[in-house]
């Protein structure tokens, strides 16, 4: 089933999807040939944390 969202649910919805834009325009940067993945999650888990966001 599709779930349709109203104007204001997605306004809502907005914040969270620019967050997740920028913590993935940041590990992109990161991302290179010998970087390990324990940085990688180290860097999201430190722009979580510094935004007071938790991850599921």
């Amino acid at each position: 089933m599709i779930e349709l969202f109203n104007d204001r649910e997605v306004e809502q919805m907005r914040p969270a999807g620019r967050f997740v834009a920028d913590v993935l325009t940041a590990l992109r940067a990161k991302a290179d040939v010998g970087v390990n993945l324990l940085e990688l999650d180290a860097l999201v888990a430190e722009m979580i944390a510094d935004r007071g966001a938790t991850s599921c």
